[in-house]
């Protein structure tokens, strides 16, 4: 396999997630920097710098004396980063939803509207996922905090954008998908920042119980 000399790293990071979300390093599974680096063809300095990265973003873990390795999940670790995700979603969102402007509103229906279409072909789910990210991206548009948007985002991408990316992707139906989205958006239609803090906070919390199976009791 070869990489470009200039993003080595950046590449084995992203061709290591790819590997996590598909489910060919499943939690637990060891991440050697020496079986990589020859695997690949490259030096260990840019393997290390991807698996770093990688930890920073808390989707493998480093024991001392033992070796890095795929994060393993319990049932609370899961409930809790949505659960935080919530809060700091419903928190940006309510306190700017009041800057936004018709053109703001008319994105937000923009997409739910293709998101309907999506949701009855079932072999568009990939696709829906995209949305979905764009959905909650066009959320926090107005709000100038972007320490919260990052943590926003962060707080359960590593879950399910890559370790249970296969899990939550396959959660729910693609009707169920689009509607829990759909019910977000009709509450910010209403610029009622209350309603709409509620909405989204009931949507994480019915995500991570859902999602909470797949983790270690």
């Amino acid at each position: 396999m070869q990489f470009k000399r200039l993003t080595y790293s950046d590449q084995i990071y992203e061709y290591l997630k790819k590997r996590i979300a598909d489910g060919e390093l499943p939690p637990g599974s060891p991440i050697k920097e020496s079986s990589l680096s020859s695997y690949l063809e490259v030096s260990r300095g840019p393997v290390r710098e991807a698996v770093q990265k990688l930890c920073g973003d808390e989707v493998v873990m480093s024991v001392p004396r033992k070796g890095t390795f795929v994060r393993v999940l319990t049932s609370k670790d899961i409930m809790d980063s949505y659960g935080l995700a919530g809060i700091l979603e419903s928190s940006g969102v309510s306190g700017s939803l009041e800057l936004w402007t018709d053109s703001d509103m008319a994105r937000l229906e923009e997409i739910v509207e293709s998101m309907r279409q999506q949701s009855h072909n079932d072999s568009e789910r990939e696709h829906l996922i995209r949305l979905e990210e764009t959905f909650h991206e066009t959320l926090l548009q107005r709000c100038g905090n972007d320490k919260l948007i990052n943590m926003a985002k962060r707080s359960c991408a590593a879950i399910s954008k890559i370790l249970l990316h296969r899990q939550w992707s396959g959660l729910f139906p693609p009707s169920v998908f689009f509607k829990q989205h759909e019910v977000i958006a009709q509450a910010a239609y209403t610029r009622d920042p209350t309603a709409t803090a509620r909405e989204i906070l009931l949507h994480y919390q019915e995500t991570g119980n859902a999602m909470a199976k797949f983790g270690q009791r």
